[in-house]
């Protein structure tokens, strides 16, 4: 007691961050976690999309080039019907097969060589999954 007053102990009760979101989150009647839902469910859904076409567009798709079976040494310089000898002499000395195709003279280095092994210096039709400069080969056609 001061001065004849007595003191009032008032304790308030505590507020923990839950009980407050769930005051604030029933203004109005709507759930706040609901809303996010309602709101994050199509993003979600909208990515999962859109990462399953893009899988599907970058599968690599098969496709077949035409051009020649040079060397990595020689490249687009052995791409043609002279070069036969001297593709089959760097390879012997180490150059890896590559495919140089007749459309842009693009160099595409072979992910499995040993398809190519007895077309060396040919000019053919290669069918095969392209990814970027390189190529896995499934067959090989003499043109």
């Amino acid at each position: 007691m001061c001065g004849g007053v007595p003191h009032l102990h008032v304790t308030y009760p505590t507020l923990s961050c839950d009980r407050v979101l769930r005051f604030t989150s029933r203004v109005g009647g709507i759930n706040l976690k609901e809303e996010v839902m309602r709101k994050f469910l199509p993003l979600l859904l909208t990515c999962a999309l859109v990462l399953s076409v893009a899988s599907v567009a970058f599968a690599g798709d098969t496709q077949t080039v035409n051009g020649w079976i040079s060397d990595s040494k020689c490249g687009v310089k052995g791409a043609n019907e002279k070069s036969e000898a001297c593709t089959k002499k760097c390879i012997a000395a180490g150059a890896s097969p590559v495919v140089v195709t007749d459309k842009d003279q693009k160099v595409l280095t072979v992910e499995n060589p040993d398809t190519l092994k007895d077309h060396y210096g040919h000019h053919v039709a290669v069918t095969g999954h392209i990814d970027g400069d390189k190529i896995h080969v499934e067959s090989v056609k003499m043109l």
